[in-house]
């Protein structure tokens, strides 16, 4: 039986897209009948969001440090980025799967990387110590990997753009919605409470201080509070124009609570000012809960005709669309049938199949390489 090595040790304690991306693959993988036999290593940190799980005998999950966790910032993700070059040489002959270019190799061909977006390259100033990286170190890693996958059509376009590749070489593979999301699409809950919610990351990139100032445009004009779930580095609770009667900040949440906000909310806005994929919103629709989205970057490619845009760099075109949404009934029905339908297409299975086809095409021409030189 052929052996693919995945390293994914990006899921953490607290997940972010790329952790959720890592682990939901892993079970997607998992399902499938693939006659191939995982070696996955993971770091302790994410343990618990392990634990439960039953893999199948072709799977070896393989337990690293803790330290090399994203938990940590800019330290894990140097120490993760020298243990998965640690990983190169000691598996010298097995083809490996990095679900992040944070943890791509620097001297290896038989080397898959998934590209989650190349944000340091668009914003510098909010990324400086990553952005050389991602300008010199990254090139040279994604020149020698056999493939690339790339989770919209949108990051493919850039990803040619700034390292000139073959076409070839790069996969698009969507996204799926986590299965305690997507079985909502059929029960979601018709009773709502009178908030907003934003979910993501605190960062400059997802414009959360656009909402907040859209909210104040509107908060006069209708009873609605503002939750804010996430955490980050960036520090936004003490400006002068936020509410703090009106404006909760849940910080990092489980899966379980996030389910209920998604249920609950009258709205979910996400005027990012860009995303590699944009789960968040898809998470909402299956929730039947109306969306709010940027026009720019992947979210019109994910989220379709079921979202209402607005332009992140202009407030009054934000705080317009959560206004619309929110007092227009016949235009929230339309998005919320809309978004259920959205959310089905976008599976982990279909994903995880889709994975597995370059996987097996790697493969292959290994198989044929060793032939040959026989």
């Amino acid at each position: 039986m052929q052996k693919v090595i995945i390293n994914a040790t990006n899921a953490g304690h607290k997940l972010d897209g790329i952790g959720v991306y890592t682990l939901n693959l892993l079970i997607g993988l998992s399902k499938l009948n693939t006659g191939i036999n995982f070696i996955v290593f993971l770091n302790r940190n994410c343990e618990q969001h392990i634990r439960g799980l039953k893999f199948p005998e072709n799977f070896s999950i393989r337990w690293v440090t803790h330290l090399v966790s994203p938990d940590y910032g800019f330290r894990g993700h140097f120490l993760r980025l020298l243990y998965s070059n640690l990983l190169s040489l000691r598996y010298r002959k097995s083809m490996l799967f990095n679900t992040s270019q944070l943890e791509a190799m620097f001297f290896r061909t038989k080397q898959i990387i998934c590209i989650q977006d190349i944000i340091p390259l668009l914003f510098k100033k909010d990324h400086k110590k990553q952005f050389f990286f991602y300008r010199y170190i990254l090139k040279h890693a994604l020149n020698s990997a056999k493939h690339i996958i790339t989770t919209s059509n949108h990051t493919r376009e850039l990803v040619l753009s700034f390292y000139k590749l073959s076409n070839d070489k790069l996969h698009v593979i969507h996204l799926g919605i986590q299965d305690i999301y997507i079985k909502e699409a059929e029960t979601c809950n018709q009773e709502r409470e009178n908030f907003i919610l934003y979910a993501g990351r605190i960062a400059p990139t997802k414009n959360v201080i656009g909402i907040l100032k859209a909210f104040e445009l509107i908060k006069e004009k209708l009873d609605y509070k503002l939750i804010i779930a996430g955490s980050g580095k960036e520090n936004i609770k003490e400006k002068s124009y936020i509410d703090n009667d009106r404006v909760l900040f849940k910080g990092y949440i489980s899966n379980n609570e996030m389910l209920r906000l998604y249920r609950k909310a009258l709205l979910f806005v996400f005027p990012s000012f860009y995303e590699g994929f944009g789960l968040p919103p898809l998470e909402a629709m299956a929730c039947g809960c109306p969306v709010v989205v940027s026009n720019v970057a992947s979210l019109p490619e994910v989220c379709g005709d079921a979202a209402y845009y607005v332009d992140p760099y202009n407030i009054e075109s934000i705080a317009e669309g959560m206004y619309k949404v929110l007092t227009d009934e016949s235009l929230r029905r339309s998005l919320i049938e809309k978004g259920i339908e959205r959310a089905k297409l976008f599976s982990w299975e279909k994903s995880a199949k889709e994975h597995l086809e370059v996987f097996k095409e790697v493969l292959s021409s290994q198989k044929k390489l060793v032939t040959f030189k026989r």
